[in-house]
């Protein structure tokens, strides 16, 4: 697959638990950020239409010229110091898979401006990364201010009966969508 290709599947997902080619889609169920079936569908679409050569051709001279445009300098995005996140360090993080929760969570990897987040109590199966500066992450203590519930971490039984459910779900979605990429396919009209 051309590196080109791999920037328009980015914009299916961004998790790091999903893998996608023309034709051929496998997602774990812990892809926090897993689009609709018809969204899905119209993205091979337009995949297929761009292993063709049809947005290969895209200039950003001519269309800058074209929109009477002018391109941002380089000069005009700034480098950010590094953050100040270290592994171990305990936070407040907003749950992406039900986003009206704030759980108790550990900084598990630094990488740049990224931080990897792990809920705590929950499996590795459900860290994820995120920008050091995301509106998402909280010091110790905000939801306290705020008057925000805390969700505690889960203990051991509840974590077996959390994953259990989750994967009966993500594998009914796994089917629909599936049914609903081959009526797409088959229908294309209907993008």
């Amino acid at each position: 697959m051309a590196a080109t290709d791999r920037h328009l599947l980015s914009l299916l997902y961004s998790s790091s638990h999903t893998i996608v080619e023309p034709y051929r889609v496998c997602v774990f169920h812990t892809s926090m950020n897993i689009k609709s079936p018809i969204f899905i569908a119209h993205i091979f679409l337009r995949i297929a239409d761009y292993s063709k050569g049809g947005s290969r051709s895209f200039s950003w001279e001519n269309y800058l010229k074209d929109t009477k445009s002018v391109a941002a300098p380089a000069r005009a995005f700034k480098q950010r110091p590094p953050s100040g996140f270290r592994r171990g360090m305990k936070l407040e993080c907003v749950d992406r898979r039900v986003p009206m929760l704030i759980r108790v969570a550990t900084v598990d990897d630094v990488s740049e401006h990224q931080i990897r987040i792990k809920f705590d109590g929950w499996p590795d199966q459900y860290s994820y990364w995120i920008d050091d500066d995301s509106s998402d992450i909280h010091p110790v203590g905000w939801c306290q201010k705020t008057g925000h519930p805390l969700e505690p971490p889960l203990s051991k039984a509840n974590v077996r009966q959390t994953v259990c459910s989750n994967s009966f779900y993500a594998s009914l979605y796994f089917i629909i969508l599936i049914i609903t990429f081959i009526r797409v396919v088959n229908n294309s009209e209907i993008l």
